[in-house]
């Protein structure tokens, strides 16, 4: 089936709030030729289709989903009628059926007739199980039994040996355990809105991006502080310019018109309206409601602020990096509402037993009713007549207990408490399947710069060949960088910012080496020793020797040769003054060990290494070393997480079990390559991360155990004798309720001491 022709297509469903119709959905759409996948969002009762274009038309699946019970909604129309989905048809149903009941039985106490309160009853249980019987035959329509079913045949059954109260309270107490299941999805749901609806939706306009702007690039990362990756591009100008005007001419636009290269005024205390980078001013920034940290950053020319942040004492002036639709915030709504559409591996167990579980119980209901008093009767008629009707409630009773809903909706109420979760404290996980994977990681393969160091590079030597001044040799180098967001590039172009920049062109990338491009109609190259000599003639010269010699062994050093060897830059950077404690707590919180990968020379990685206390590191490495290196981990140490941010990281992310991409600047290779984003770029975010994902993994384990617990102990009271149906519900209502509300404690569980 050719990839190119496969599209995806939303389909808002008001009528699926649980797994139990999803997998209805599922298996009626799957039976259509060119259905590729399906994927669920309970959050917002959509379902997103794939399939093949060529062979299937959207008006086909719609028609389809008709056929099935389940017709689709315009997109436009389910935002206006999504505050109405806490009050629709089967709340009514369930509410009516309720005041019939508890009228019912004060009509019973008052001495009413049966002629009177029996009807009550009978239309109680049948309104109530409106909506049940719907589901059912919905499921049956499908071949296909299930929990629905269950309470259908039960209720029936309740109905037919005339126990009116059994049945209306069975229908009535399962329709409330679907009403709350579906507020509990939609009270989960409501975070990542609050948070959207926490940003201004006016920015103070400065000044608007120049229509010639030449820095909407993708971005050009570096080898882990070894050799620089820049794509293919035209000549660039050496500078950009705004017309900036007084804070006191900002004007006031709508947000979701800013436009990349726009630069905004934050004044102190106001929220930050747009992703950016900061150009002018300096300030402490509140991260907490995006990234979790409580304590307010830093922030200053060139630092990368969030929409949604809060500005601290100072003005701040910032330019726009992406739109509104683009922004952090935006792709956390995006992403938790991905991640809560894909099923972990739990929750796909749970359903395949659920799947099976149903059919069985029937079967052995069946044995109970007819059965058992066929073996006690003797095969006496008369004696299996006085037992059939005792034993017929003890096997619908028994329908009831094992109805599966509090263990099918224990896990994915538990995963996407747990996504939204890590999404308040800025961690972006893409599936339950990454979150399930990151509470059994047991080593960390960590990219060296602008991950465990600050990536704030400054050029603190510059050696040139003969005839090369200082100057022109930075100049060039910058001119080669300027198109990078990378630390690297970043400290090239600040030192050379009052040099000359003369015009390159033809730049391109040999990711984990360098950069090549043409200048003066010859080519020039930037980069490891190795990748620069390769363009020269003689490998090895008394003057290249010379140069290549560092005056610092923890620098990192850059060497630019043209016809000739030109010089050598080096540049520094220190360990992140967080990192050293946040590799301690994740000892503390079970890393077995922590292992460096790193493009940068041997000396350096050395140095790092040793005042991090980690255990293992490997330098001088190429992309692919970084691969084959995690794939060995893999094999020798279990499951391995790779965090790191750079283009030339990506690889690595995409072979470990978790990639990791740190902060929200982290190049767009790595942000797609990554299983988990993290928008801070404090390494202690790591701990949370870990801390969130085995505290989901406990507190699913603990939903499977109470409703597996909850169901055994009316079972036992059930064979005792004193079961009946009422309180077969109820258990399962309150099953129900205590995984939902279990679930929904990890949104407020505290972390700290989480191990």
């Amino acid at each position: 089936m050719p990839e190119e022709s496969n599209v995806w297509e939303p389909f808002h469903i008001p009528a699926m709030d649980c797994p139990t119709e999803f997998r209805l959905i599922d298996q009626g759409l799957r039976s259509e030729p060119g259905i590729v996948d399906i994927q669920a969002n309970y959050l917002e009762r959509t379902v997103r289709v794939q399939f093949d274009a060529s062979r299937i038309e959207v008006a086909t699946i719609r028609q389809r989903l008709r056929q099935i019970g389940f017709p689709a909604q315009d997109l436009a129309d389910s935002s206006t009628n999504q505050p109405a989905a806490a009050w629709n048809w089967q709340s009514r149903c369930v509410a009516t059926g309720g005041v019939l009941l508890l009228m019912a039985a004060f009509g019973h106490l008052l001495g009413w007739s049966v002629t009177v309160y029996v009807p009550m009853l009978v239309m109680s249980a049948c309104i109530a199980g409106a909506p049940v019987a719907l589901a059912a035959w919905r499921s049956l329509k499908l071949r296909r039994l299930d929990m629905n079913s269950l309470m259908i045949i039960a209720a029936t059954g309740a109905l037919a040996i005339g126990e009116w109260y059994e049945a209306a309270t069975a229908m009535t107490l399962f329709g409330v355990a679907h009403w709350l299941e579906s507020l509990s999805l939609r009270r989960a749901g409501r975070a990542i809105a609050e948070l959207a609806d926490r940003l201004p939706q006016m920015a103070h306009l400065i000044s608007k991006a120049p229509t010639d702007c030449g820095h909407q690039h993708e971005d050009h990362e570096h080898s882990d502080g070894a050799a620089c990756s820049h794509g293919p591009s035209d000549d660039h100008s050496h500078s950009h310019s705004h017309s900036q005007s007084a804070p006191g001419e900002a004007s006031d636009v709508p947000v979701a018109t800013l436009a990349v290269g726009d630069v905004v005024l934050v004044r102190p205390g106001e929220s930050i309206p747009i992703d950016g980078e900061v150009i002018d001013g300096r300030s402490t920034v509140t991260e907490a409601e995006l990234t979790g940290e409580s304590v307010p950053v830093t922030k200053t020319v060139g630092d990368a602020v969030l929409a949604g942040t809060v500005n601290g004492e100072a003005a701040l002036q910032v330019m726009t990096q992406a739109t509104a639709s683009d922004s952090a915030v935006s792709q956390v709504g995006r992403l938790v509402q991905e991640a809560s559409a894909q099923r972990s591996r739990a929750e796909r167990f749970v359903d395949r037993f659920a799947r099976y579980y149903t059919p069985v119980v029937i079967g052995l209901a069946l044995l109970v009713a007819l059965g058992v008093p066929l073996v006690l009767s003797g095969a006496s008629a008369a004696t299996w007549t006085a037992l059939f009707p005792e034993w017929l409630h003890r096997g619908l009773v028994l329908l009831v207990i094992a109805c599966p809903c509090a263990l099918v909706i224990s896990t994915p109420i538990t995963m996407v408490c747990g996504l939204q979760r890590a999404a308040r404290a800025g961690l972006l996980v893409k599936g339950a399947d990454s979150l399930e994977v990151a509470a059994e990681i047991d080593t960390l393969a960590f990219d060296k710069t602008g991950t465990l160091t600050r990536g704030h590079f400054q050029v603190s030597s510059i050696a040139t060949a003969t005839g090369v001044s200082e100057s022109e040799l930075l100049g060039l180098a910058a001119a080669v960088e300027s198109q990078s967001a990378h630390p690297i590039a970043r400290a090239m172009v600040a030192a050379a910012a009052e040099e000359e920049w003369p015009d390159v062109s033809e730049v391109v990338a040999v990711p984990g080496r360098g950069i090549s491009a043409r200048w003066h109609g010859q080519s020039v190259r930037l980069g490891t020793w190795e990748f620069v000599m390769e363009s020269l003639e003689a490998k090895s010269t008394a003057a290249g020797d010379a140069l290549r010699d560092a005056t610092n062994a923890n620098a990192t050093c850059f060497y630019v040769a043209s016809d000739r060897l030109l010089g050598r830059i080096e540049l520094s950077d220190g360990v992140r003054p967080d990192a050293a404690s946040a590799l301690a707590d994740l000892r503390t919180a079970g890393m077995v060990q922590s292992v460096m990968l790193t493009g940068d020379r041997r000396e350096v990685a050395q140095q790092v290494a040793a005042e991090l206390q980690i255990e293992r590191f490997h330098a001088s490495l190429l992309p692919a070393d970084k691969v084959e290196l995690v794939t060995a981990l893999r094999g020798e140490a279990g499951t391995v997480a790779m965090v790191g941010d750079g283009f030339n990281d990506a690889p690595a992310l995409a072979a470990a079990d978790l990639g990791i991409a740190m902060g929200s600047g982290a190049s767009g290779l790595a942000l797609e390559s990554a299983d988990v984003v993290v928008l801070s770029p404090q390494l202690g975010s790591l701990t949370r991360l870990f801390r969130i994902a085995k505290l989901t993994r406990a507190r699913l384990w603990q939903n499977i155990g109470l409703a597996l617990t909850i169901k055994a102990v009316v079972l036992l009271i059930t064979a005792a004798g004193y079961g009946t149906m009422w309180l077969a519900v109820a258990a399962d209502v309150g099953a129900s309720l205590l995984v939902i509300f279990n679930g929904m404690r990890l949104l407020t569980a505290p972390l700290e001491h989480e191990k």
